[in-house]
């Protein structure tokens, strides 16, 4: 198993909801006999049901090395919040993670 797609919607059961959307890509390639490539993002978004409520989008992207059930490597979350004019958060750095 080399790809992996994982998506859901969500919508919360009060007056006015948000609407969640979540989508996976994950891409797994042998590199060799113990490594893997190891490529990933991730986006989050709450879309409002309420004019005045702001929008919130979360993209996290990875791009590493796999060995066995750990990951590490390269990663960058991306945040946007807004209606009209949105603020932007940018988090660059290294991850390490391990899959259970």
């Amino acid at each position: 198993k080399h790809l992996t797609i994982f998506t859901w919607w969500v919508c919360e059961t009060r007056q006015r909801p948000d609407l969640d959307y979540f989508l996976l890509l994950r891409f797994t390639p042998k590199l060799n006999d113990r490594h893997k490539v190891f490529v990933q993002a991730e986006s989050i978004n709450a879309l409002p049901t309420a004019d005045e409520d702001p929008f919130r989008f979360t993209q996290r992207l990875r791009v590493g090395i796999q060995r066995n059930t750990f990951q590490f490597g390269t990663g960058a979350d991306f945040h946007q919040t807004g209606r009209t004019t949105f603020t932007q958060i940018t988090n660059v750095g290294g991850f390490f993670r391990h899959e259970f």
